[in-house]
């Protein structure tokens, strides 16, 4: 979903680790991200490494497990782009 984003518009309940993972996302690949915060009712530009920087320390817990998060799934996301290489190498000798 980030990859096709050119911006992300998200609402957080501050205890989401899967929001802010996609907020983490969006920001380290140069895009906007705008985020509601339902429980403090506040909106956040975070547009740039820094406005990042301050919502993660601000959410040390919720950061470390968002971190983790991403990058299990870039982790995934590099397998299945290796399998799917075999696989397309393989059905190309046919």
């Amino acid at each position: 979903m980030c990859k096709r984003a050119d911006a992300g518009i998200m609402n957080w309940d501050s205890a989401s680790a899967g929001t802010l993972s996609n907020v983490i996302d969006l920001v380290r690949q140069g895009k906007k991200c705008y985020l509601w915060i339902a429980q403090k009712n506040e909106f956040l530009n975070v547009i740039d490494d820094l406005e990042l920087d301050d919502l993660l320390v601000k959410n040390e817990q919720v950061a470390q497990a968002a971190t983790k998060r991403l990058s299990s799934f870039k982790k995934r996301e590099k397998k299945n782009r290796i399998l799917q290489s075999r696989i397309s190498l393989f059905n190309d000798e046919d």
